[in-house]
């Protein structure tokens, strides 16, 4: 996902805000936008080697011209991911394909609003919260509504699909908590802005949970999207679903010990500082 990257586009320094400026070609627009890891911190290869140079950033020049600004592609971001969801509810094998369609729509959309953000050198706490809340809401609703449509053969995928969604919003509202801190100006403990970025923050246990690390990003939208068209193909849409609940409860106990670790490693550090 580019919520790293998204999150940094946001927060760059507003300079020049509201001044009309010529919208340059596909490689100078690049060069604008896309600043590396250096930057932004770690970026997903995926984003990095081909939605940011080959698609997104086509897109992001067609909303340029057309005068669209940022916070307004992360509204039709939302939307789209939220229209993509429901459109799980159903028991059409092509109305649900459309609807990864459209989550992976959305996901290619959060990489444009905040190049465009890049661009016009802006940021926008509205945005922010904005965003945070579109995937706040929308994986954890394209959980519920697929969970809704495959109770339709076994009512035990409903309740499968609320215990994801449950596991999803516990995850996302550890990660909105730093970031609403972050952008309040709050001072944030650097061992959990360490464990959000990535950071190596376990020791004995990191090479034991790093075997879930390829696991994780699997519970959330473009990455469900993705390997749920191959399972709609394939007509294995409830034993990918299993094995995506796998995935999601991975995630879960990875964060869970994470923060145990982070409070852990807290409390240590006041303690040597009062002695």
């Amino acid at each position: 996902m580019s919520s790293t990257v998204h999150t940094a586009a946001r927060s760059a320094p507003a300079t020049g805000a509201g001044a009309a400026k010529t919208v340059p070609g596909l490689q100078e627009l690049r060069a604008i936008c896309h600043k590396g890891e250096a930057e932004y911190g770690s970026i997903p290869y995926i984003s990095r080697k081909f939605i940011h140079p080959q698609v997104s950033i086509r897109l992001t020049r067609l909303f340029l011209l057309a005068g669209v600004g940022g916070d307004a592609v992360t509204v039709l971001m939302v939307m789209v991911d939220v229209a993509g969801t429901l459109l799980f509810l159903s028991q059409d094998a092509l109305l649900r394909a459309l609807g990864c369609l459209c989550v992976l729509g959305s996901w290619v959309l959060d990489h444009v609003d905040g190049e465009i953000l890049r661009f016009h050198r802006q940021s926008s706490s509205y945005g922010i919260l904005l965003d945070r809340f579109g995937h706040t809401v929308g994986h954890p609703l394209l959980h519920l509504c697929l969970g809704y449509s495959l109770a339709q053969q076994n009512q035990a995928f409903l309740m499968l699909g609320a215990c994801n969604a449950a596991a999803l919003l516990m995850i996302f509202a550890a990660e909105l908590e730093v970031k609403i801190l972050t952008l309040l100006g709050r001072k944030v403990s650097p061992v959990r802005t360490q464990r959000r970025s990535g950071g190596k923050v376990w020791n004995a246990g990191r090479r034991f949970f790093g075997l879930f690390q390829g696991m994780i990003m699997i519970g959330y939208g473009p990455y469900v999207a993705t390997f749920l068209l191959a399972a709609i193909w394939a007509g294995w849409t409830s034993e990918f679903y299993l094995m995506l609940s796998v995935a999601i409860y991975a995630n879960l106990g990875l964060v869970l010990y994470q923060t145990l670790r982070d409070a852990h490693q807290a409390r240590r550090e006041r303690w040597m500082a009062q002695s």
